[in-house]
């Protein structure tokens, strides 16, 4: 499965991430994102899904880095990109909690696992 993922920046320089409100890794923290539908571009992917799920309109930066991992249930390819927020997330439709960190604060977080690759290699 190939998912992207943005790992989002406001004014402050603080990165957006989501608790999962439902699946197999309820509770737990991601970068916002979602699954590439077939002939779909990323960044158009990843547009789509945070507004979809957020109400929030992004600009998409640089491709950060792809993590492939292996969940005990799936397989994932997890394509993280460097946004800008432009505003608030004015809904939350996958997500039971949404919190703006300091980045560096991240890797405290109870991240899905590719999630926290990202993180882990991110803060490097």
């Amino acid at each position: 499965m190939r998912v992207v993922a943005g790992i989002i920046f406001n004014d402050e320089g603080k990165v957006l991430i989501g608790r999962k409100r439902w699946g197999k890794r309820k509770g737990l923290w991601e970068f916002p994102g979602g699954k590439v539908k077939e002939g779909e571009e990323e960044k158009d992917s990843l547009k789509r899904e945070l507004l979809e799920e957020l109400g929030l309109e992004i600009e998409v930066g640089n491709k950060i880095m792809e993590v492939n991992f292996r969940y005990p249930d799936t397989f994932v390819a997890l394509v993280a990109y460097s946004c800008r927020a432009k505003g608030k997330p004015s809904k939350m439709v996958a997500h039971s909690d949404i919190r703006w960190v300091p980045l560096k604060e991240i890797i405290a977080y109870d991240l899905c696992g590719a999630d926290r690759e990202i993180a882990r290699k991110f803060l490097r």
